[in-house]
């Protein structure tokens, strides 16, 4: 099983994810910023609940609280990042990617992962 992690810009290793437009559902959302930052696209969604991931960081003077949805799937096409979102993807199995993601929130994710799938790490 391997899973996806991208570098925005020059920061963070993580997962793709982005800011919901008007009347998307959390999974619309997830399945076009998936799209939109890699040319992949969903083949199959393999758990309907989405892992959760919510941090805090700062913007300028203000604390902002993020919620994020990710949601499991099987993915085709070919990788093709958009570089204004991305500086960086690569596909990295499920304990590579616990290694190599940058913040404790991403790495929560891939043991909610390995315990969705029952995979272990």
């Amino acid at each position: 099983m391997e899973s996806s992690a991208c570098k925005a810009s020059s920061r963070a290793l993580g997962f793709p994810k982005g800011h919901a437009e008007e009347g998307e559902n959390p999974y619309e959302t997830a399945a076009r910023e998936l799209k939109e930052e890699t040319s992949l696209y969903i083949v199959e969604q393999l758990d309907s609940f989405p892992l959760q991931e919510n941090y805090l960081f700062r913007k300028k003077d203000i604390i902002v609280y993020k919620l994020v949805d990710y949601f499991l799937a099987s993915v085709g096409g070919k990788v093709e990042i958009l570089k204004k979102e991305l500086s960086d993807f690569e596909w990295v199995n499920l304990p590579e990617a616990k290694e190599k993601v940058t913040f404790k929130e991403a790495k929560k994710l891939c043991a909610e992962i390995e315990n969705r799938l029952k995979i272990p790490l």
